[in-house]
């Protein structure tokens, strides 16, 4: 598919956090749109096997560097590296990142840096970094990958959903800045996703969000669809936009107290492995 009424079909990807998840799933899509790929994460085994995969089926190049987007100069040594290769980037997506669970970020308070630089500072970095050029070129497209934990307090964690929220915010703001430089900027709010994430960060999901997982190649494809159709914000699916719904109920002010505390007891028994919000 190409974007709708934006030019042909943009040549060269940039996907961080592409060893798993939803960024290995977003990799996939953009890889079947037969785009050229640059595939970024910390996890050196698993991006290659994700970039080996792609490369024995995509038509087009793909290449991975492995890469703490946590270290300082991390967003432009990315950068540097694109120039290196000569690969302009017309397409931006952000999916590196990490959970904390409320006992771990009181135990340790220095992790909490670790998450805001994933959720906020190499985000916003690669932003500026890559849409300069985009803007530039008047033609590019940024998908930064939120959740809908950033719409609700959430019991199990006090800086992921803060810091997914810092990601809604700047992304609106790109969007309606960039819009008439010809740079299409969305924010993609999955909700509960079937992948290793959960389990990755020790935390668990309550049942009622657990029988309901999306598939992270669905949300992939709803929210590559939604970029190159210039939409601003996309929560992908009926299931998850319910979820905000209740959840904005169970975790309003009057009733936050009650629902920490269940949530603490269905965690204690142990009701089902995961993560609460992915």
């Amino acid at each position: 598919m190409k974007p709708s009424g934006h030019g042909p079909l943009p040549l060269t990807a940039l996907v961080t956090g592409a060893s798993s998840g939803i960024g290995e799933a977003l990799a996939g899509e953009l890889a079947s749109r037969g785009l050229r790929l640059l595939l970024t994460s910390e996890n050196a085994p698993e991006l290659e096997r994700v970039r080996a995969a792609l490369a024995a089926a995509c038509p087009r190049e793909v290449r991975a560097l492995a890469l703490d987007l946590t270290l300082p100069d991390a967003p432009e040594r990315l950068h540097e590296r694109c120039r290196e290769l000569g690969w302009p980037v017309d397409v931006l997506v952000n999916c590196a990142g990490v959970f904390l669970n409320v006992e771990r970020e009181l135990a340790e308070p220095s992790c909490s840096a670790r998450l805001l630089a994933l959720h906020v500072q190499a985000p916003t970095r690669l932003c500026l970094l890559f849409g300069r050029q985009m803007l530039e070129r008047r033609r590019g497209y940024i998908l930064n990958v939120a959740s809908i934990s950033a719409l609700f307090p959430d019991p199990s964690s006090l800086t992921y959903g803060p810091s997914k929220r810092y990601l809604l915010a700047f992304s609106q703001a790109l969007a309606l800045q960039w819009r008439e430089g010809g740079v299409r900027v969305c924010a993609l709010v999955p909700g509960g996703t079937r992948t290793a994430f959960f389990a990755n960060n020790r935390v668990f999901v309550p049942s009622l969000v657990a029988g309901h997982l999306a598939s992270p190649q669905r949300v992939a494809r709803a929210g590559i669809e939604a970029l190159f159709r210039g939409r601003r914000r996309l929560i992908p699916g009926l299931r998850p936009r319910l979820q905000v719904l209740l959840f904005k109920i169970l975790l309003a002010s009057p009733l936050f107290g009650y629902t920490k505390r269940l949530y603490a007891r269905l965690r204690k028994n142990r009701v089902a492995p995961g993560s609460l919000f992915p």
